[in-house]
């Protein structure tokens, strides 16, 4: 579970940095927040990590494993991360726009489906902690639906 967490706030780090590219922004302030961020937050979690070793695998192997039901949830889930990420991509890539052609919701989809991919995938492998990371991710699942909810009838 480590090792997620290190690699979402890594790539949110880096997703301000896309996210100024792509709203015109300031790319020094970007760039400074970026250094400040992975040094404050991503760095000394990997350098202070119990399991440091084992993070470029995705931690250290777990007592037990998913069950059938759950690696099938869970298999669904990763899938459906790496979906709407693509999806997101090519969406935007083919002049899809929300709000203007300097949004940068599509990013914010496109972080999701990578959360959701990564987390699913490392917790199929039955890594340390997964059954966390199955339970943030179960509430992460129930936020997008009632937010697709919300906005679908709101």
């Amino acid at each position: 579970m480590t090792s997620w967490l290190i690699a979402m706030l890594a790539l949110i780090g880096v997703s301000s940095v896309v996210s100024s590219v792509i709203q015109g922004q300031d790319l020094v302030g970007a760039g400074i927040f970026l250094v400040v961020w992975l040094s404050v937050a991503v760095l000394p979690l990997f350098l202070f990590a119990p399991d440091r070793k084992e993070l470029a695998t995705g931690g250290a192997p777990a007592a037990d494993a998913p069950g059938r039901g759950l690696t099938v949830a869970l298999a669904a889930l990763a899938s459906a991360g790496v979906l709407l990420a693509t999806g997101a991509i090519v969406w935007r890539l083919s002049g899809g726009m929300i709000e203007s052609p300097k949004e940068d919701d599509v990013l914010g989809f496109t972080l999701l489906g990578i959360a959701l991919a990564l987390g699913g995938f490392q917790c199929l492998r039955g890594r340390e902690g997964w059954r966390t990371l199955a339970v943030i991710l179960a509430a992460l699942t129930g936020y997008i639906v009632i937010g697709g909810v919300s906005i679908a009838f709101g």
